[in-house]
This record gives C-alpha cells, sequence and structure tokens, in this order.
C-alpha cells in the first residue's frame, strides 16, 4: 500500500476577484461571448455573476480541500485510489448547486458537440 502524504504544507494562493474581472473584461472582453447563438440570453452582468458565484464556491468548498488533501493524502491499495471524504462531499456540492450542467454546457461548445469520454 503506498500513501502519497506530503511532508510540507503548501500555503494557500489568494485570487483577488479584481484580477479575475480585470482580465475577463479588459483583456478578454468576455461580454462579446454574448454576441453568440448560444448565449444570447446572457449578458455581461449574467456572466459577472456567475464567476462571482464561483469565486464563492471556490473559496468556501474548494479552497479548505487543500488542506484536508495535504493532511489526509490520497491512498493506492489494490489498484485504486482514494481520496480524502471531503473530497466527495464537495463533489456532490458541486453537482447540486448546479455547477455540473454549466460545465457540461462550456466543454460541449468547446468540442462542438464531439463525444467526450
Amino acid at each position: 500500500m503506498y500513501d502519497a502524504k506530503p511532508n510540507i504544507i503548501m500555503s494557500h494562493y489568494k485570487v483577488n476577484p479584481k484580477d479575475i474581472f480585470f482580465i475577463l473584461r479588459e483583456q478578454l472582453d468576455y461580454g462579446s461571448l454574448c454576441s453568440l447563438d448560444r448565449y444570447r440570453e446572457l449578458n455581461r452582468r449574467s456572466l459577472d455573476m456567475l464567476v462571482s458565484e464561483a469565486i464563492g464556491f471556490a473559496r468556501g468548498v474548494i479552497s479548505p480541500l487543500q488542506e484536508i488533501g495535504e493532511h489526509e493524502g490520497v491512498h493506492y491499495h489494490d489498484g485504486m485510489v482514494s481520496c480524502p471524504r471531503a473530497f466527495k462531499k464537495a463533489f456532490k456540492q458541486y453537482g447540486a448547486d448546479g455547477w455540473t450542467p454549466i460545465a457540461s454546457k462550456a466543454q460541449s461548445c468547446l468540442y462542438h458537440g464531439a463525444s467526450m469520454i
């Protein structure tokens, strides 16, 4: 059995939402996505709201997993890898909060409807 437990706990990476919005708005002009047929029902304000919610989810649900993952590690036994239980709980919340359909739509757009396995 192999346990992947690091000896050093990494510091958290802090993200400033102002930086994220600057890049999305000023450098990438992500509001222009709303001119595409696929996103015509959206506007920049709704995109901003979606990004704000994603930042909140990342801070509240994903960020605490770093310390848990560093402390508990992953385990490999009999050909199976297992993660800390908190990872499963976070993934369930990801789905319950509605992020799965959003990610699925984004991926299908990126792959132009190609089958993803």
